[in-house]
């Protein structure tokens, strides 16, 4: 059926589809139209957008001379990032919160975890900082978890989001005592390393350019799939 239009899509094919045309290389080439159209009185026709899919960049001799990709890799070994193990007694206060941001305060000058009460001292918020990790062991931390209303035989972690992490539970003002010997661990999780390689379009071959782009990935990073 025609139709009266505006402006149309052309599908501009390359030497990469060549069992649909196969008469075809990426210059010059033939293509359809997706359908009939009518072009009433004069027209002038030009190229107004190009759409590639996936992540390419349209190649021009003088500018765009980078293609840029990043990449994140996870990196296993041996560390040095801070770990603690918190008391949760402190003889010096009745208060179980009071004592035990003190004996934060003890380990570290910036606290990477706060407790606090809300809701008239009827919850109890942990706060922690971006990538640090709480870790309630049903070992050390029992009381803790009752205190908590949570399993006291199954360990808890809190993860170590890029955000931070907040931990709002229901809260009654314990008996120190109970706390004798427990303690709850936090450490810094590392954040993934993200990196960005340049790979220079200058001095392509004659050939698929996005083959050689592909190449060149392996060839810096020794690996393609974090591309794709």
């Amino acid at each position: 059926m025609n139709q009266n239009v505006n402006d149309f899509h052309i599908l501009l094919p390359s030497n990469a589809s060549m069992n649909y045309f196969p008469q075809n290389t990426a210059d010059p080439f033939q293509t359809k139209l997706a359908y009939p159209i009518t072009l009433n009185r004069e027209w002038e026709c030009c190229l107004t957008e190009v759409s590639i899919p996936g992540k390419y960049f349209t190649i021009h001799p003088d500018y765009n001379d980078y293609y840029s990709i990043e990449t994140t890799e996870n990196v296993e070994g041996t560390t040095l990032l801070p770990e603690f193990s918190i008391p949760l007694y402190n003889e010096n206060y009745t208060d179980f919160v009071e004592g035990v941001n003190a004996n934060v305060k003890k380990l570290v000058k910036d606290p990477p975890i706060k407790f606090s009460l809300t809701e008239n001292k009827k919850k109890i918020r942990i706060s922690l900082k971006p990538y640090w990790e709480l870790t309630i062991t049903a070992e050390k931390g029992n009381n803790f978890l009752r205190l908590l209303k949570l399993d006291p035989y199954k360990d808890n972690v809190t993860p170590g989001y890029s955000g931070g992490a907040t931990v709002m539970r229901n809260y009654t003002a314990p008996n120190v005592e109970f706390f004798k010997d427990q303690e709850i661990q936090i450490k810094l999780k590392s954040p993934i390393p993200k990196n960005t390689h340049e790979i220079s379009l200058h001095d392509m071959e004659k050939r698929d350019i996005f083959d050689q782009i592909t190449e060149k990935i392996i060839y810096k990073i020794g690996d393609v799939l974090a591309f794709f």
